[in-house]
């Protein structure tokens, strides 16, 4: 493009550089400033979507410990994608949680029952495997930066990928998924809990 814009005269040679920047500007400002800046605000922060999808017995009593922040991805889609990982420390508030349909607004026919991580058919499982499950929830850490205030330290990360673990692998652990948007799994015995949201 540079060598055809050199054997233009000197007035179409400024205009062609002037369509080239005002070019380049338009597609910044429209996927950096429109799907990145604008994407981040409250209502798109994961946990005011975990509060909105989630019912109150869950969000109420759940003790938050890593959040992945905002959930849009910074791409030409608008893609949701964020996961808050924690414990719900009350034993009577977890059998509660596990003896009802937990996400709001889904029937018996759109909601899995609540089931082992393992039963859950692979097709509604993100990679199909819980090493795969875990990474991609750890992953969303990721989509705006290491650094940004968004984020937990380092150590908060290291935590929650135990939580992850007992949430999805523990013998009294349950899970209950919402289509391919929502997923929610819970260690009835021990507390720990996930919830990814991706749309």
């Amino acid at each position: 493009m540079t060598l055809s814009i050199l054997v233009l005269s000197p007035p179409w040679r400024r205009l062609a550089k002037f369509v080239i920047v005002a070019t380049a500007c338009f597609v910044f400002w429209h996927y950096g400033i429109v799907h990145g800046l604008l994407g981040m605000r409250p209502e798109h922060h994961i946990t005011t979507i975990f509060r909105q999808r989630v019912k109150r017995v869950a969000t109420d009593n759940a003790t938050i410990v890593y959040d992945t922040g905002y959930v849009r991805q910074l791409s030409i889609q608008k893609d949701y994608d964020g996961a808050v990982v924690g414990r719900i420390n009350d034993a009577q508030k977890r059998k509660e949680i596990a003896s009802q349909i937990i996400h709001k607004n889904c029937s018996e026919q759109d909601c899995t029952p609540w089931s082992p991580f393992s039963a859950i058919g692979k097709g509604l499982v993100p990679g199909s495997t819980k090493e795969a499950f875990k990474g991609d929830i750890m992953s969303t850490a990721f989509l705006y930066g290491p650094g940004w205030q968004i984020h937990l330290p380092t150590p908060a990360r290291f935590e929650a990928s135990s939580l992850i673990d007992q949430a999805i692998s523990a013998p009294h652990s349950q899970c209950m998924f919402y289509g391919w948007i929502d997923y929610f799994c819970l260690d009835v015995e021990g507390g720990a809990f996930v919830y990814r949201y991706r749309w």
